[in-house]
This record gives C-alpha cells, structure tokens and sequence, in this order.
C-alpha cells in the first residue's frame, strides 16, 4: 500500500506535469490544480470479503469465459 509520503510525491510530480504541460490553457491548468488540491488518499476495504466473492465464478475460455488472456492462435 501506498505511503502518505508517497501520496505527496506523486501529488507533486502531477502538479509539475500539469503546470509544464504547455498544450493546457492557463484555465484547463487553473482547473485541473484545483481538482488536484481535492484528491486524498483514502484506503479501504471489504469488511467481509466473502459477501463480494461467494457468487464469484471462474470460467475458462474453453468453457466460454476470458479466464485465461487470449484464445490459442492470436
């Protein structure tokens, strides 16, 4: 999991992206810092996984599904 550390490097590293991006107009760059300042890490996570996962059903592509990447050939 990400750092808050981490968090503020990535947040600067877009800040310097936004503001050295010269085909943004001056307000496109006002907006997007704006929208910037409001991000905020927020971690979370299932209080029980299993009622995400119990319906949850695998299924090779030899079976029909896309488990598995790409069909054999391609």
């Amino acid at each position: 999991m990400e750092s808050i550390d981490d968090h503020h490097l990535h947040r600067e590293q877009s800040e310097e992206g936004i503001e050295g991006a010269s085909w943004l107009g001056d307000e496109t760059k006002k907006t997007a810092l704006k929208k910037l300042d409001t991000m905020a890490v927020k971690p979370g996570w299932i209080d029980k996984p299993d009622s995400f996962t119990k319906d949850l059903k695998l299924v090779s592509i030899e079976d029909g599904g896309s488990l598995g990447g790409q069909p054999d050939g391609d």
